[in-house]
């Protein structure tokens, strides 16, 4: 049958669109498995193929040693620890494993690379991050002789090639170093008395050590060092040995020094303690840092907190189950005080974990005693509570079993117990009003105390309008910005009334805003009517209301001011 040529056209367009728009869009995606042609998919799985590879590796480490004139080590180090400038490389190339050494060969021969390219990837930065550390004038590692020296002499002292990075990365003066002045630098720190190993793991994790002069020293390193001989030399956990475990004891004790407190001061106060720093975990020291900070504590009180009361490391802060208000009573809290936070704070009473402990205290405005009390010896009692049981809780708190829809709201329920909440009618009847991911409730509650609300205020604010979280953060940031710069409310006028965020702008606000400025310029504008009474009232009230400030004001509003997309009076 004779295809006419009309539908032939319409076909082998459709076949173009289907092959060609398919992959942009798909490349656009990030779908490279959809994007890329056969033959195109074909030639990366043999860029990933250990026989392309290890050719391509010897070819670059040839090109770098020979036609470069690196020292070998250096160009081998080079090729083996840069895998992604490899693959951009050996993607814009035809490769066939019998050929892949030669043709990479003849490649570099004739196209000449940016040397720092594979070099700062192979150092240990990132490859997403390779293009913030490349000089603007230099394309070839030779051209450089401080930068190959300076490699050479951290290389003899045991640095590892792949975390020269971290080294780059903070200080890059480091590098333009003389070789005979750095070698100075690291005998100087060796002659206190530390191993080649903690030599290395001591400038890893400050490397500001290497980046001053002679004569830039100051007090603060003979204290850094003091606090790091004890770390390092005088506990039978500190091992010698491992460049990884004094590295991380290194970044543990700069924990504390990043907290505020004084070089010098760490190693003797934690005394017998010192063992327990060393056997916890760099996330568990940070983990405790953080309870003590979300809980309203300065830096350096938390790190003398930790410093003095080593023990805190191997308390439980984050999965043990509270009671309030029976925590309160535990906690020393005097019974008129617990009343009224019975009484007046509802929303707090349940079940909890210590982990939200701060937050809870920050709901109900006592941060600030607790911290006290922690401080002045009372941080035992951040352990021991024993709460009811399941059982004895179910009696009275009944809760049948989790539905479908239930374990929807579960990461709603964390988030309102994450804010000091706990588990009760009231943060349950909440939740059913949130509509939006516990990821999204965190950054837009994280917005409004950026913004300057307190958290107490802010708990407060959402049980009497929790759909202010339903808006994005653009939206909550520019609403705010508007009723404090155009409607020139404090941020104690939201908080009495925080409905207000939840008017649209364009519709609501700012036409019913314009027109009382309109009246108010004209003098007709006896009474300072508060917010609740221009933006609560329905259009049909609010037309009254206008009526009643002058006779012509409603035609005014519907001819020049209020915004047409509605039908009838709401």
């Amino acid at each position: 049958m004779h295809t006419p040529p009309s539908a032939f056209f319409h076909r082998f367009h459709s076949f173009l669109s289907r092959r060609f728009l398919s992959q942009s869009t798909a490349i656009a995606a990030g779908d490279t498995t959809t994007a890329v042609p056969f033959r195109q998919q074909r030639k990366r799985r043999t860029i990933a193929d250990p026989f392309v590879l290890n050719p391509a590796k010897q070819a670059l480490t040839e090109y770098l040693y020979s036609t470069r004139a690196l020292f070998y080590p250096h160009a081998e180090n080079i090729s083996k620890h840069s895998p992604s400038f490899l693959q951009s490389l050996l993607s814009n190339l035809k490769l066939s494993r019998s050929r892949a050494f030669p043709d990479v060969q003849q490649f570099l021969r004739y196209n000449p690379i940016n040397e720092y390219l594979p070099f700062l990837e192979s150092i240990g930065i990132a490859a997403s991050d390779v293009s913030r550390f490349l000089p603007a004038d230099r394309l070839f590692l030779c051209d450089n002789p401080q930068l190959l020296n300076s490699i050479s002499a951290l290389s003899n002292y045991g640095f590892p090639w792949t975390k020269l990075g971290l080294l780059y990365s903070h200080d890059a003066s480091i590098f333009d170093s003389d070789g005979s002045l750095l070698r100075r630098r690291l005998d100087a720190i060796i002659e206190l008395g530390f191993s080649r190993t903690q030599l290395v793991g001591i400038c890893l994790a400050f490397p500001f050590v290497l980046g001053r002069r002679e004569e830039e020293s100051t007090g603060e390193d003979d204290g850094l060092f003091d606090d790091l001989k004890w770390v390092l030399l005088k506990s039978h956990l500190a091992d010698s040995r491992c460049l990884d475990l004094c590295y991380v004891n290194c970044r543990k004790v700069g924990i504390f020094y990043d907290l505020g407190c004084e070089k010098g001061t760490i190693g003797e106060a934690l005394g017998d303690g010192l063992n327990i720093l060393l056997e916890s975990s760099e996330e568990n020291v940070k983990e405790k840092v953080s309870f003590f900070s979300r809980l309203g504590m300065k830096n350096e009180d938390v790190g003398r907190l930790i410093v003095r009361r080593p023990e805190i490391l191997n308390f439980n802060l984050k999965d043990l189950v509270i009671t309030m208000p029976e925590f309160l009573s535990y906690i020393g809290l005097d019974r008129k005080s617990k009343r009224e936070i019975v009484l007046g704070y509802r929303h707090v009473l349940g079940r909890n974990t210590i982990g939200n402990l701060p937050e809870i205290m920050k709901a109900i405005g006592l941060h600030g005693w607790f911290s006290s009390k922690i401080l002045n010896g009372g941080h035992r009692l951040l352990t021991g509570f024993n709460a009811k049981s399941d059982k004895e809780e179910s009696k009275s708190n009944p809760r049948s079993d989790r539905t479908a829809e239930d374990k929807l709201l579960i990461p709603k329920m964390e988030f309102l117990l994450g804010v000091g909440f706990g588990e009760n009618d009231i943060a349950r009847e909440i939740v059913l009003k949130l509509h939006a991911t516990k990821e999204q409730l965190d950054q837009r509650f994280s917005c409004l105390i950026g913004m300057g609300i307190e958290h107490s205020e802010l708990v407060k604010m959402m049980l009497l309008s929790p759909k202010i979280l339903n808006q994005s953060v653009a939206m909550i940031e520019e609403k705010i910005d508007f009723f404090q710069n155009g409607l020139k409310l404090s941020l104690q006028d939201l908080q009495k009334f925080p409905g207000c965020l939840l008017f649209d702008l364009e519709k609501r606000v700012k036409p019913r805003h314009r027109i009382m400025a309109w009246l108010r310029e004209r003098d007709l504008l006896v009474i300072n009517y508060a917010p609740a009474t221009i933006l609560a009232t329905s259009e049909r009230r609010f037309i009254s209301c206008l009526k009643r400030i002058h006779p012509a004001a409603p035609k005014q509003w519907l001819e020049s001011f209020s915004f047409r997309d509605y039908n009838g009076f709401n």
